[in-house]
C-alpha cells in the first residue's frame, strides 16, 4: 500500500473508534443491571 493509503485509514480509524468506543459504553448502560427470571421467562 501506498503511505498516502495508509495515512487515509489512519485518520479514518482514529476519528471513526470513538464513536465505537461510546457506542460500546452507552449500550452497556443501557443493559447494565441483573436480569430478572420470571416465571415467562424463556
Amino acid at each position: 500500500s501506498q503511505a498516502n493509503t495508509l495515512t487515509v485509514m489512519l485518520i479514518m480509524a482514529l476519528i471513526g473508534m470513538p464513536f465505537v468506543l461510546l457506542y460500546t459504553a452507552g449500550v452497556y448502560y443501557i443493559f447494565r443491571g441483573r436480569v430478572q427470571i420470571g416465571p415467562s421467562s424463556y
